[in-house]
């Protein structure tokens, strides 16, 4: 960096002379050491050879060293409240447009600081003598949208807006306000700018100001500022910069605080809330831009997935729940309005009768049982749908065979679902209800079950098979059992029914009449068969841009061996 020279000031040329700053030099271990005064402003130039380890420009003036103070309210790692007040050359080039309008301002008054713009014109004096050549650069550069590799400094200012596109929680566009810029070099020798920006988080506990670092590695000649991983805000050529680019399908429950929940996940992490930086609690005035870097995630679970994550508000909305999905069950009327009755009337708190030891049975189990593709798997979703609860649904296989495991997924999984309200389906729950008998360790799994079923609270729906045998142990804790016939005829028709009906919803195009229907619901297929069918159908009609016909569907049937 060029130092000062006795070249003739920039402006106010006429003005009285202050004291105002001194530049200072300095590496540690120095060898050499010179002193230079050029009018206001003294300069030491403390090296290892040419080699400058690090600079700071000394503010002499009190009323400057109060402006600066002002223009950088918030930012951290000044030095302006040390005795003498320092700060790096870099954080007064980026004042120079406020100190800029501070002096105009000053002028404009009736009876204007005359003591004060002068030192605000030896601060700008210095700024256009030592940053001259860059200033000229700079200019150019952004007029054409572009910057150097070197002048990254100079673009990320202190307190301003980036955009941060290498935001590693969930690969999207995140607003931060910059702290501070770094070029730094890594073990390969790779140069890189390190640009950290603060943002409004919550960590499940806490709600204050997460920091984030942005890597932006050395290129050559001049580039687009916005193919940069993190640009000033004003370059972003979208208006909408918070835009989710990657919308997740399926559905979410956002719960910050049962983040403690997050069994080993470790493909995400928050950033760092440090507890000096809390804001809980305190009464907060958020203006626009405090808004503008708050996390744009919350972070939640995927029903879906079933994996914890961060995930985009912008990508959130409210769930329309399916009112009608517990009309097209086919299934007895007088156990559906018993099905219905007694999972609405459940409520996780609900007093008004319970166990002797308190907390004991107060959760619904019921049990499904019949053939697969009767039904009821589609029950469970159809309860939580016309209940407006979410459907938490797993697998014994995805609990695993060993104990320890089971006992400590398990036991996570029924206090989430409790917390949420879900309904919790358990499909295929044999290895869980089996009668117990002389194999230790599915015996074991069923001792497990049975004692964590003791104190759960929420809505259980566990389907089986094989329901002649269930251990008998289970079998008092179950406050519904319903079994399920193989489709009738008549049944299938409901079923075909109500999967194309569906379709040509959502597609606009005709239905199939009752004969083809009719035709359809002959062929001895279950409920599962029958969508798979239907799926596959539309995929093929889709293809043919043609509306879907029976001829979709028996072509699929023909070909496949459903």
């Amino acid at each position: 960096m060029a130092s000062s020279t006795n070249s003739t000031p920039a402006d106010d040329q006429t003005e009285p002379p202050s004291i105002g700053i001194k530049r200072v030099e300095t590496a540690q271990d120095s060898k050499a050491q010179r002193l230079l005064r050029v009018d206001q402003i003294s300069i030491r130039k403390d090296s290892i050879g040419s080699m400058l380890a690090a600079t700071e420009v000394d503010i002499k003036s009190v009323l400057l060293k109060e402006v600066l103070l002002e223009i950088f309210d918030g930012v951290e790692g000044l030095s302006l409240n040390k005795t003498p007040p320092m700060c790096s050359p870099e954080i007064l080039f980026h004042a120079k447009d406020a100190l800029t309008s501070r002096k105009a301002d000053e002028k404009e008054k009736d009876d204007p600081n005359q003591i004060l713009i002068n030192d605000i014109g030896t601060a700008l004096r210095f700024i256009n003598e030592d940053f001259g050549p860059q200033i000229q650069s700079l200019d150019s550069l952004l007029n054409n949208g572009e910057i150097t590799f070197d002048l990254l400094w100079a673009l990320m200012k202190p307190k301003d807006f980036v955009v941060s596109m290498q935001f590693r929680l969930t690969g999207q566009s995140q607003a931060l306000s910059v702290v501070s810029g770094t070029y730094l070099r890594r073990q390969n020798s790779t140069n890189y700018f390190k640009l950290n920006g603060r943002m409004i988080s919550h960590d499940g506990e806490d709600f204050g100001y997460g920091f984030v670092d942005t890597e932006i590695d050395e290129f050559d000649g001049a580039r687009k500022i916005t193919s940069l991983t993190a640009y000033p805000i004003q370059y972003d050529p979208n208006p909408d910069i918070l835009r989710f680019l990657s919308r997740l399908r399926g559905r979410v429950m956002a719960d910050p605080e049962a983040w403690k929940f997050n069994n080993g996940w470790t493909d995400l992490a928050s950033p760092i809330i440090q507890r000096e930086h809390s804001i809980t609690g305190k009464d907060l005035d958020l203006r626009d831009d405090h808004l503008l870097i708050c996390a744009n995630w919350i972070n939640g679970f995927s029903l879906t997935h079933k994996s914890w994550g961060q995930f985009s508000v912008d990508g959130l909305e409210d769930i329309v729940w399916n009112e009608d999905a517990f009309k097209k069950l086919v299934i007895d009327e007088t156990r559906r309005k018993l099905i219905h009755a007694l999972v609405r009337a459940h409520r996780q708190d609900d007093a008004s009768f319970d166990d002797i030891i308190e907390n004991k049975g107060k959760g619904l189990v019921g049990l499904l049982s019949g053939s697969p593709g009767v039904g009821k798997t589609l029950t469970a979703e159809a309860v939580a749908e016309v209940t407006s609860r979410p459907l938490y649904q797993v697998s014994t296989g995805e609990l695993g065979i060993d104990a320890d495991k089971v006992d400590k997924r398990l036991g996570m999984i029924l206090e989430i679902t409790r917390r949420w309200g879900c309904v919790l389906l358990i499909d295929e729950a044999d290895v869980f209800l089996a009668t117990r008998g002389i194999d230790l360790a599915r015996d074991t799994l069923v001792s497990i079950f049975l004692r964590r079923l003791e104190y759960f609270r929420g809505v259980l729906i566990l389907t089986t098979n094989r329901k002649s045998e269930i251990d008998s142990a289970f079998q008092s804790r179950i406050h519904f059992s319903i079994h399920y016939p193989d489709l009738t005829e008549s049944g299938r028709v409901i079923v075909w029914t109500n999967f194309i009906d569906t379709v040509s919803k959502q597609t606009g195009t005709p239905s199939l009449d009752s004969a083809d229907i009719e035709k359809l619901a002959r062929l001895e297929l279950n409920g599962r068969q029958i969508k798979n069918a239907v799926s596959c159908a539309v995929s093929l009609a889709r293809e043919e841009k043609e509306p879907l016909s029976v001829n979709h569907i028996e072509m699929i049937l023909s070909i496949t061996n459903l």
